[in-house]
């Protein structure tokens, strides 16, 4: 990728073939047409598979309807136009149709609070990207901050002063464009005079930016980090990378915390967690052990013998949900923390805090459960302490537990030993564990076989480490699931993770009913798949290993590390596209671990 090309990795085709416009065509609508067969097929097949599941919904809501319920639809990208549309349609009925007027709300077109999200990115950052879209045009003129933008400049062009304004940047561009630094000085102190008398203020490649002439000079607003005249000195050719150059350092900057109380966002493991341990916990207890923010500390003992040590809380509910219980999830939890540690798990102590008035019964099924989950392990719990609180100060029961486990002599797993080309490896399909809790609850009197993983990846990773030694990486999917994973480790080598969505592992019945719920299953918690990053010539191996288990029988090998965009997340989707893969923003499945 070059710096004149930096969009490659997004648009691949905005900078494909410019000199041939009608292959560009051509290709475009072969594309479309491709798109809209498997659209269709995809709409078919879904109906097909789950359409049970969709009658049940159907008659949810209506049941909710009956009673006062109202729906809100939401999404992104194209999706947002897909909300609108379905609250348009329940909202205001399509004219001949026997249907009623239902209250059906798009959150997306709460344009107070989307535009206030957008002030944390720099709106001058989104209304490039608008910009870029509507004139497609694959380098701009930086543009000035102003509050309204429209069409481009051929559609504005109404009445004389915008035909002349029309004619005078068409002029001043082309004499712009071959002269010196000087000539570009002496056209922006034209274009910002005459443009201001005329209403129009800043020049944006073929646009014009159109605003209120008593707000000051192009320039003058705020939330622009240079004037137009350094944007316009700068030269005739202002690359879009500077745009995506300033939202990848936004993205890869750790988020701040903003919230005076705790949210359930801050338990879900994205943003919202990681803005909460930089600001309180680690405010207050960095030391070297504690900032590589992993899942475990590796110790050395005096011996020269290393240990990780790990630990972990268990807040959920239900309980008891289809393929196991609390009890083995903290268990299995904080075993397979140490097990992509590097480190073989041998001891846990466990705690719990019961509330006043719990089953004496149920409390021994659940200690069960972790006894056998112990023993399946390899593990032995060996202390532990027990409180109880008042009645209704506790859901229940909360379990925490802290695992230790030594790390065989000679094994070292980082993030700084990534390396460009290096291969990804799932251990097994996305998605089962937080599917399977939340149709457990039973909220969405939705009903579907879906199973939890939960299960201790030790033996997994030890056939791993024997056939691929070099393995570089390793880290449980769980809170977050696989997209924030991969977002964490490319933080943390400082490189790219290029994801190829086809091959990514996921259930039928699990992708059904996240489609269902609007939920992508990147972002759905697991409790016995990994993530490993193995060098490229010990992947096969390492794959062919993990098939070998039980448990990774759908292991797959579902992406590369790339040097460029470094941080950053890239899925290739099976449109032969590609999107950026964020960390989890919010709480979509809480408590779920």
């Amino acid at each position: 990728m070059t710096r004149e090309e930096p969009t490659n990795f997004l648009y691949p085709f905005i900078d494909a073939q410019e000199e041939d416009p009608q292959s560009l065509l051509a290709d475009l609508a072969a594309s479309a047409q491709a798109k809209a067969a498997e659209s269709l097929a995809l709409r078919r097949s879904t109906l097909e598979a789950n359409a049970e599941l969709l009658d049940q919904a159907a008659t949810e809501m209506a049941r909710r309807f009956r009673v006062g319920g109202r729906l809100f639809t939401f999404g992104n990208g194209g999706s947002c136009t897909d909300s609108a549309t379905l609250a348009g349609l329940f909202a205001r009925p399509p004219i001949g149709t026997p249907a009623t007027s239902l209250p059906a709300w798009s959150l997306t077109a709460d344009q107070a609070i989307i535009t206030a999200l957008g002030n944390d990115v720099g709106f001058e950052l989104v209304f490039a990207r608008q910009l870029i879209a509507r004139t497609g045009r694959r380098h701009c003129d930086r543009h000035v901050n102003q509050r309204q933008f429209t069409e481009p400049v051929d559609r504005v062009g109404r009445g004389a002063a915008a035909g002349s304004v029309h004619r005078r940047v068409r002029r001043l561009r082309r004499w712009r464009d071959g002269g010196q630094p000087e000539r570009r000085r002496l056209l922006h102190r034209s274009v910002t005079k005459r443009a201001s008398d005329s209403g129009v203020t800043g020049i944006v490649g073929l646009s014009v930016v159109v605003g209120d002439p008593r707000k000051g000079r192009p320039g003058s607003g705020g939330g622009m980090s240079k004037s137009a005249g350094e944007y316009l000195s700068s030269g005739p050719r202002f690359a879009e990378g500077d745009v995506i150059g300033r939202i990848e350092s936004f993205r890869r900057r750790r988020p701040r915390l903003l919230d005076e109380h705790v949210t359930l966002a801050h338990g879900a493991g994205g943003k919202a967690s990681a803005a909460l341990i930089d600001a309180v916990f680690m405010e207050a207890f960095r030391n070297p052990l504690l900032e590589s923010l992993g899942d475990g500390a590796i110790l050395t003992l005096p011996s020269g013998e290393r240990v990780a040590i790990s630990t972990d809380s268990f807040v959920l509910q239900p309980r008891r949900f289809p393929g196991g219980s609390i009890g083995e999830l903290a268990v299995h939890g904080t075993c397979n923390d140490l097990a992509v540690a590097g480190a073989v798990p041998s001891w846990i102590s466990a705690a719990f805090v019961l509330e006043e008035g719990f089953p004496i019964e149920e409390l021994k099924q659940i200690v069960a459960d972790m006894a056998d989950a112990a023993a399946k392990a390899g593990v032995q719990i060996v202390t532990g302490d027990t409180k109880v609180v008042p009645k209704g100060a506790a859901d229940g029961l909360f379990i925490t537990t802290t695992g230790t486990g030594i790390i065989p002599t000679g094994r070292a797993l980082s993030a700084d030993s990534v390396r460009p080309g290096d291969k990804v490896l799932l251990s097994g399909s996305m998605g089962d564990h937080g599917m399977a809790v939340m149709l457990a609850r039973g909220d969405l009197a939705i009903e579907a076989d879906i199973h939890s993983d939960t299960a201790s990846v030790s033996p997994l990773v030890e056939l791993l480490m024997a056939a691929a030694p070099g393995t570089r990486w390793l880290r449980d999917a769980t809170r977050g699931g696989v997209g924030t994973v991969c977002n964490e480790l490319a933080q943390a080598c400082g490189f790219g993770v290029l994801l190829d969505e086809q091959r990514l592992p996921v259930a039928p019945m699990v992708n059904g009913a996240c489609e269902l719920l609007g939920i992508d299953p990147l972002y759905v918690a697991n409790e016995g798949k990994f993530i490993a990053v193995v060098a490229p010539e010990e992947a096969e191996a390492g794959l062919a290993a993990l098939q070998s288990h039980p448990l990774g029988a759908d292991a797959a090998e579902v992406g590369e590390i790339i040097a460029e965009p470094a941080e950053t997340v890239i899925l290739r989707t099976g449109f032969g596209g590609t999107r950026i893969v964020d960390m989890l923003v919010g709480d979509p499945l809480p408590r779920i671990c």
